[in-house]
């Protein structure tokens, strides 16, 4: 199963910016590496994926964002995954599976490699993923239940667009949006309750995910308490630590 969530973060996508500058243009390691990101959600799991595929060169492919892009082309997958939201459903394991095989074949993925977010969720997923070859490394971005809620609970939106978060980028008038001046409101999936269901169904779902990388010894860890830049270069410095080195191609 998947969840759609569109997020419009925009402090987040202005930091990935200025630290994708900073990085060497065309890094990756020596063999094309076959990553999965896990996190509870507001770990900012999504964030470190898209910098370790910016410094690296790999793909990164977020269930959320193809499937949208699926459904957008009315692609055959794009629209068996339309009629199950249309009906107020999730997205099966089967069509996922489907949708991730198809992006993993792609030339440019085989060469590169690639950063899976936002899957496997599932027992289902990860027998499917080892089906495709499975992956050479698992990262843990590592956050309490606690603060994950808070992050959450913070974001405040407006309809013209506009994000903020009420504790890390608010609002120069509280409640108040600094690009038209409308009021901001919360999602409601974003209000405490549904974000404490989200993480007990990740707890539930997902985390045991975690506990297989581990066994296996392909699992590291960070802390993902800090700020974006922290936490990135604490998850280089892991990776350099297990024998990624990134080389100009």
């Amino acid at each position: 199963m998947v969840f759609v969530r569109v997020f419009c973060y925009s402090a987040v996508t202005s930091t990935i910016a200025r630290m994708a500058r900073r990085q060497p243009p065309t890094l990756r390691p020596f063999a094309p590496p076959r990553l999965v990101i896990f996190g509870v959600p507001g770990s900012g799991k999504g964030t470190q994926a898209e910098l370790v595929a910016r410094r690296y060169g790999v793909r990164h492919i977020s269930t959320g964002t193809i499937l949208r892009s699926e459904i957008s082309r009315r692609t055959v997958l794009g629209q068996r995954a339309r009629r199950y939201l249309a009906a107020g459903k999730l997205v099966p394991d089967s069509v996922t599976n489907a949708l991730v095989a198809k992006h993993l074949r792609t030339a440019t993925v085989r060469r590169r490699g690639f950063i899976l977010d936002g899957y496997p969720r599932t027992r289902r997923q990860l027998n499917a993923l080892e089906r495709m070859g499975g992956v050479t490394l698992a990262v843990e971005i590592a956050l309490t239940d606690a603060a994950a809620v808070h992050r959450i609970s913070g974001r405040q939106n407006c309809v013209c667009g506009a994000s903020y978060h009420a504790a890390y980028h608010p609002p120069k008038r509280p409640g108040g949006c600094d690009r038209c001046g409308r009021r901001l409101f919360t999602r409601d999936d974003d209000r405490p309750g549904p974000v404490r269901r989200r993480i007990r169904i990740y707890h539930r779902q997902t985390a045991p995910h975690v506990r297989h990388y581990r066994r296996h010894g392909v699992l590291v860890t960070v802390d993902g308490q800090p700020a974006i830049a922290e936490v990135f270069s604490s998850l280089v410095g892991r990776l350099r630590r297990v024998g990624w080195r990134a080389h100009r191609v």
